[in-house]
This record gives structure tokens, sequence and C-alpha cells, in this order.
């Protein structure tokens, strides 16, 4: 697409542009997902519950995952430290 025909689009051409590549990104996330996820669970260490494409999809990945601050993380990460008898300074 030329510099000419991208300033020609109409805000819905756009839209639609936009969801063509979305759904193209997530149809080559799903097949490279069926490769890792089938490696994954017929490997050496294979894992006790099977493995999914979904699993390997940064989109999927994105949408599961709660939203976890700094500042929580650094709690967390200082609580599980002391537990462990491991002196942190701060």
């Amino acid at each position: 697409m030329t510099h000419e025909e991208f300033m020609q689009l109409t805000p819905r051409m756009f839209d639609a542009l936009c969801r063509r590549a979305d759904a193209e990104r997530k149809y080559r996330d799903f097949h490279v997902g069926i490769i890792a996820s089938t490696v994954a669970n017929f490997s050496y260490c294979a894992p006790k519950e099977p493995l999914t494409p979904s699993d390997f999809m940064p989109t999927s990945v994105e949408k599961a995952k709660p939203h976890v601050d700094a500042a929580s993380m650094l709690t967390s990460l200082t609580s599980a430290l002391s537990a462990k008898g491991i002196l942190v300074n701060g």
C-alpha cells in the first residue's frame, strides 16, 4: 500500500485493515503454538498436564495474566526472602 492509498482510507477501511492484521497475527501465533505445545508435550520432561497452543500464544497470555505492579512484586519478594532467612536491606 502506498502512502497515497493509505491517506485515502476511510476510518472504516482503516479499522477493517487493523482487524485483518490482528486476525493474521493470531492465526500465525496459533500455528506456532501448535508446534510449541506438541514439542513440549512429547519432550523428555513432558508436563503432567498437557499444554495447549494457547499457552504459547502471546495474545492469550496477556489476557490471562492479571496485572501486578512493581510495588507489590517487591513486597512479595522481600517477604519471601525474609522467610528464607536471607538478609534484605530496605
